[in-house]
């Protein structure tokens, strides 16, 4: 029998860029997502369990400048250290009420990463691993996503080592 996750602890979370500097986050052009499952305090990627990144969750109120204009929203670390880099940001939708059902297993949740038409980090990896090369498109876009987005990430690595020298 299959291990399952219970969707109340399934996270959608987009992977953003933290710099300690600004103490946030922007928005990429390109948006990556993953699915994190709760365990406890922490939080692991559930395509990826390596790939750790400090995760934020939102706070339930929006940032206002003093003339009442709203950009944004305020995000407070959850879980690992704070650090320049890739960061997971929690989504704010209950998994527990997006899916009909309680408990997932991983397949399960590869399945609907492969159908989705948010770009999943993993995915790609996740398409080559499970042989599907019926989708060869949807890799090919992937994969082009994919490139760029660490492109996008590379480049505010250097930012922010040249800052710091």
């Amino acid at each position: 029998m299959e291990k399952t996750i219970n969707t109340k602890d399934l996270r959608l979370a987009q992977i953003r860029y933290f710099e300690t500097a600004h103490n946030g986050v922007e928005i990429p052009e390109i948006k990556a997502y993953a699915f994190l499952r709760k365990i406890g305090e922490n939080y692991i990627n559930v395509l990826n369990p390596e790939e750790v990144y400090p995760v934020y969750d939102r706070v339930p109120y929006g940032n206002t400048t003093r003339d009442g204009i709203d950009y944004g929203t305020k995000i407070i670390r959850v879980s690992g250290e704070e650090e320049d880099g890739p960061c997971y940001v929690v989504e704010k939708l209950d998994m527990d009420h997006v899916f009909e059902t309680q408990n997932l297993t991983k397949e399960q949740i590869e399945k609907i990463v492969l159908i989705s038409d948010l770009f999943f980090i993993d995915r790609p990896k996740l398409l080559r691993r499970k042989g599907a090369f019926f989708l060869h498109k949807k890799l090919r876009e992937d994969e082009k996503k994919k490139e760029m987005f660490l492109k996008y990430l590379n480049s505010k690595e250097e930012k922010v080592y040249q800052k710091k020298n």
